[in-house]
């Protein structure tokens, strides 16, 4: 009478699902990519982290993939951490509802599931 969800489903979220980033100012929509860093011309939050020198100015980039969120580290002179684990840079990992994001140490964000 039905088959039951297997855990790959349930992992998964629905379509009308989206993500987003929360940081101590708030949170800012993934959408299909949100750039991390300093430069004006690579990141649309650049003008809120612009006096954290730690944070690269090409540093990381969230990013949606078939109903995935995935991290790729980018910057070669300071790290990002998933979960406190550092990342390589040209690394991609997949990323859940309420993983811990840092880029270098002075960056903290959350990432967010909400359905509609």
């Amino acid at each position: 009478s039905g088959a039951a969800a297997t855990p790959a489903a349930l992992s998964h979220p629905s379509p009308t699902s989206h993500f987003e980033l929360v940081f101590s100012w708030g949170a800012v929509a993934i959408g299909d990519r949100l750039r991390i860093g300093r430069d004006g011309a690579f990141s649309a939050i650049a003008d809120q982290i612009i006096d954290m020198k730690t944070v690269s100015g090409r540093h990381a980039e969230v990013f949606t993939d078939a109903g995935t969120v995935k991290i790729r580290h980018i910057s070669e002179t300071n790290p990002t951490y998933v979960e406190g684990r550092p990342m390589a840079p040209g690394e991609v990992l997949e990323v859940t509802d309420g993983c811990d994001l840092a880029f270098s140490r002075a960056l903290r964000a959350t990432v967010r599931r909400i359905d509609s």
